[in-house]
């Protein structure tokens, strides 16, 4: 299908509503777009007249604001919630001091207190110099004038009197949307969720709400639900979610004076230490895929030449993906390059909103493509809450779309109807599987919206701040520059190459240009990474299966059988022992129900990921047993090497029997592996496929679940632990257990019906 004839249809409309607020409904755009408001003098009256009340106007303040220092550029709480108070009186005439009371602050109150921020930090021309570094950067970005060339005729001739062709409006968004970052960060550090996933912002605020700490201020919830929840303004949202190609200026500083505030409630030095758990990881194992680094190279090499590059932005430029809206956006994006968080923060946002604009098109729901009030957005990735909304990156629509409410609590999800999103077949299998992989994949993954939205690059963008603070005449290249963390320039280059792909003259299916994702297929799916786990276990287990037939050809084992308590776990196993090849029959049984080949369809492999994502504890004890035979293998070939420098040592030393103690145990550790290994298989296909079709139908999956559990509980402690008999101990508890009783019972009565059946000799 060729997509521009449909994104030239979309134009149209576009052109119909121009300006910055295109994608907002009018209810949303009235309010960012809105005028600053002036202080009820009511209020600024009965302040001067009350001779209890504390000192409103600072002396050393130029501007003479009511409820922001200016010197500070923070909140004065105790003026503000005296308003907020006053607004909030309902048939008392005094002024209530209970932080209980129920309070509100309105449109109309944000929009007053915002006015008074961009006074203080931006009301000396150049920016308040008494903040921060980080936020002096953020200034910097917005008053950092960058000359925007037009590449079409059309946009030369174009008469926006909102922007004087300087960027201002795109670089108080980028300011705004990096700011809007370090407030949630500041909420985090209010709360104490500075590790782990991030939680969602509602929940974070209502934590405040409920805090019996009297130093916060009574304002400050109010001031969080009507910026940042859908019930005011979701102002994070909308710029997190790519709606706005620009913003004006009071929005930023009210972000910037909000940041300052919480964290001078926390720590009145301003010094963040918490970061949230970073996602490096999550990069840095792109890489480890041959498919996906050849993606992220053809990005990096764009990215280190201003020939590439120049020849890029134009061609971006000049495609139909990146709406009109956005295109001078795009342009001061391009800028930023050379700061991979900061670059990543402007760009994924960007991808999403011309990914949801195509997403509407193609599946005829126009009207999804505008951010309404109080409702559910269609986003990228629907981290977090995907079963409230439609996600561009899932293969089926709603049914008939969501119509409820921001807000409103249900007991169930909304269900997934059996209509196909026609996304898949406009931008094509590989391209789509590319997609879901860089952004809608489970944790661990590179997640690169989410993740960088919900603060895991907190750390590295206050060092690009910071860098860019210590350099504030370096011109803005966007050329790439060598970096201690290329992972986070693998980022950029992963976005780049998602770039380069839409911008094809073409379809985006069978551009020669633009084939790089044509036999791509899932990485980091739920069932692609489990299916990686079984294989790199039995990578693991191969090996010690060789070591120990190996040692049996020797008298290593024969003369180090243990002692008692090893020997009567060995007993234990022989009945129910397993080898490589029972692990990768399990393997073939459960195979199907996930597919391997990488030509699968989307929809397809998405509907095992479902089944997938249910089974992560067997996932899970896979990967700890996979390491845990990893780590005894290499104690294995260090005592091999020590035993061989010790021929000449008296056979009774001391660390002579240490080394062959950890040899004898070979045996017992490759059965303890292999039957923990075999407990998360036949959990998982007990999960996977019909009750008349697994191994041994009469086990109940909770009896399987819980021998999943005690497994993973034993593999840590053997593997672990560094006295033999205590590993040997927990082991025999183990095997005492309900679970490994009634599977081991199955499989010595599948070894008896095979016995039965075997010809005699």
């Amino acid at each position: 299908m060729h997509m521009h004839k449909h994104m030239h249809m979309h134009k149209h409309k576009e052109e119909a509503q121009a300006g910055y607020l295109t994608y907002v409904h009018e209810s949303i755009g009235s309010i960012l777009d809105a005028d600053p408001i002036p202080i009820p003098p009511a209020f600024s009256q009965k302040m001067s007249l009350n001779e209890n009340s504390v000192h409103v106007v600072d002396v050393e303040d130029d501007l003479n604001l009511m409820f922001v220092n200016e010197k500070s550029c923070t909140i004065k709480w105790s003026v503000f919630d005296k308003f907020i108070q006053w607004k909030n009186k309902s048939t008392s005439s005094s002024i209530s001091t209970s932080a209980s009371t129920t309070i509100s602050v309105e449109i109309d109150d944000l929009i007053m207190l915002a006015s008074e921020c961009e006074q203080a930090v931006f009301g000396h021309g150049d920016g308040n110099k008494n903040v921060p570094a980080t936020v002096q950067s953020l200034i910097e970005i917005q008053s950092t004038k960058i000359k925007i060339a037009k590449t079409s005729e059309s946009e030369v001739h174009k008469d926006d009197n909102d922007n004087d062709n300087d960027g201002r409006r795109e670089r108080t968004l980028i300011a705004t949307l990096l700011s809007l970052n370090m407030v949630e960060s500041s909420i985090r550090n209010l709360t104490d969720d500075t590790h782990g996933r991030a939680p969602l912002l509602k929940d974070m605020i209502e934590k405040i709400e409920n805090s019996s700490d009297v130093g916060i201020p009574i304002a400050l919830v109010p001031i969080l639900r009507t910026l940042l929840l859908p019930s005011g303004i979701n102002l994070r949202n909308l710029l997190w979610h790519g709606f706005l190609p620009g913003i004006k200026t009071h929005w930023l500083a009210l972000s910037i004076v909000l940041t300052l505030s919480m964290d001078d409630l926390r720590n009145p030095s301003y010094s963040p230490c918490d970061f949230p758990e970073d996602n490096v990881d999550g990069l840095n194992v792109m890489r480890t895929f041959p498919k996906l680094a050849k993606i992220l190279d053809h990005g990096r090499s764009i990215l280190s030449s201003p020939e590439l590059k120049a020849k890029f932005e134009t061609r971006v430029l000049e495609s139909s993906f990146i709406p009109s809206t956005h295109k001078d956006l795009c342009r001061v994006c391009f800028n930023y390059t050379h700061s991979p968080v900061i670059f990543s923060s402007v760009c994924a946002p960007m991808i999403e909103h011309a990914l949801r604009l195509l997403w509407c098109i193609v599946n005829e729901r126009t009207d999804d493509c505008i951010a309404k009030d109080g409702a559910y957005y269609v986003t990228l990735d629907g981290h977090g809450q995907r079963d409230k909304h439609d996600v561009v990156l899932l293969p089926n629509l709603s049914t008939g779309g969501f119509k409820s409410k921001v807000g409103v609590e249900t007991t169930t999800s909304i269900p997934k109807g059996e209509e196909k999103s026609k996304l898949v077949d406009a931008i094509g299998e590989g391209n789509m599987a590319f997609l879901i992989d860089l952004f809608a994949s489970p944790p661990g993954s590179p997640n690169i919206r989410a993740a960088l939205a919900h603060g895991s690059y907190s750390k590295h963008l206050l060092n690009e701040l910071l860098a860019m603070h210590s350099e504030p005449d370096k011109e803005l290249t966007g050329i790439m520059q060598e970096s201690s963390n290329e992972q986070l320039h693998d980022m950029s280059c992963a976005l780049i190459s998602v770039l380069d792909i839409f911008s094809s003259p073409d379809d985006y299916c069978g551009s020669s240009h633009n084939n790089m994702c044509q036999d791509y297929g899932p990485i980091f799916s739920y069932s692609s990474s489990l299916l990686r786990e079984i294989d790199n276990l039995i990578w693991s287990l191969e090996p010690l299966s060789d070591f120990v037939i190996d040692m049996k050809k020797t008298d290593l084992l024969a003369s180090n059988t243990g002692n008692d308590l090893h020997r009567r776990v060995s007993r234990s196993f022989d009945a129910v022992s397993k080898n490589v090849e029972d692990i990768k029959f399990m393997r073939l049984r459960i195979l199907p129900a996930f597919g391997a080949d990488s030509s699968e369809s989307v929809r397809c492999y998405c509907a095992k990921n479902e089944i997938a994502s249910k089974c992560g504890a067997a996932k899970l004890l896979l990967e700890e047993t996979a390491r845990a035979t990893t780590s005894y293998l290499e104690q294995l070939s260090n005592a091999m090497k020590e035993l061989d420098c010790f021929e000449k040592q008296p056979p009774n030393s001391r660390r002579r029997k240490q080394i062959m103690r950890i040899i004898s145990i070979s045996q017992l550790s490759l059965d303890l592996y292999s039957f923990a290994s075999f407990c998360a298989l036949l959990y998982i296909e007990h999960r996977v496929l019909p009750q008349s079709k697994v191994l041994y139908p009469i086990l109940d999956e909770s009896v399987l679940f819980l021998a999943v559990k005690r497994s993973r509980m034993v593999v840590s402690t053997y593997s672990t632990v560094t006295m033999v008999d205590r590993a040997l101990k927990a082991v025999e508890v183990y095997s005492f257990g309900k679970a490994f009783k009634a599977i081991s019972a199955e499989i010595e009565k599948q070894k008896k019906r095979s016995d039965d059946h075997s010809p005699a000799v």
